[in-house]
């Protein structure tokens, strides 16, 4: 069978391709396996930096929030909060915790994006749960990543978004991606993957599957 001879001005551009010199269009998002989860970092600068304050920690009621909650049909300053907020100026890089995968990314969720990243934790790690996996969520970001990028401890993977006076990541460390499958709005009936950020005053966040982020890092460092 004799063989066709590949014209120049086709051969080259396929070299070429091939070595990497030209950029596919739409090319998909190349992951890279980044390990388990070893240790686990702040969101900002390593050692944590300025802290959140104490009305905007974990399982705490807020005196200063007075706007209204239709998920429980009551003001915020009455529910427990299942995460903490780290307040910085807009445009502050905000790091990945530890090494993980970016499991959801909800674009324009209540001031910028929220993403949520999966942790399958090192040989001997539990939550308290006995999960070998956990979960990290960001809120009010512009995010630099994609929906199944693999990211690793420290990576930055957005933003934080301006907002007046009141820029701050809320970030939550929880056992469940999918917050629709614990908790369900009482006063609304409705459910959503990134879930409310706050539970009901008689209750703690513990009970929907919500951790300490500020805890569980320093024990996993």
């Amino acid at each position: 069978m004799r063989l066709r001879k590949i014209p120049f001005f086709v051969l080259v551009p396929l070299l070429l391709l091939g070595l990497g010199l030209i950029q596919q269009q739409n090319r998909p998002v190349v992951t890279r396996s980044v390990g388990l989860a070893d240790a686990f970092d702040f969101p900002f600068e390593p050692d944590g930096g300025e802290r959140p304050p104490w009305y905007a920690s974990y399982d705490v009621q807020n005196p200063y929030l007075t706007s209204h909650s239709r998920c429980y049909d009551t003001t915020v300053s009455q529910l427990r909060h299942a995460g903490e907020d780290w307040f910085r100026p807009g445009g502050s890089e905000v790091h990945a915790i530890a090494n993980g995968r970016v499991v959801y990314l909800v674009p324009d969720w209540d001031h910028g994006d929220a993403i949520v990243i999966e942790h399958p934790l090192k040989e001997g790690w539990q939550t308290p749960w006995g999960d070998e996996v956990v979960y990290s969520l960001y809120l009010h970001l512009d995010s630099e990543v994609q929906e199944g990028e693999q990211v690793a401890r420290g990576q930055v993977i957005g933003h934080l978004q301006p907002w007046e006076y009141n820029s701050h990541l809320h970030l939550e460390i929880r056992r469940y991606a999918d917050m629709a499958v614990a908790l369900r709005c009482p006063a609304s009936g409705k459910t959503w993957l990134v879930g409310p950020s706050y539970v009901d005053e008689a209750k703690s966040p513990y009970s929907y599957g919500y951790l300490n982020p500020q805890e569980w890092i320093e024990s996993h460092r």
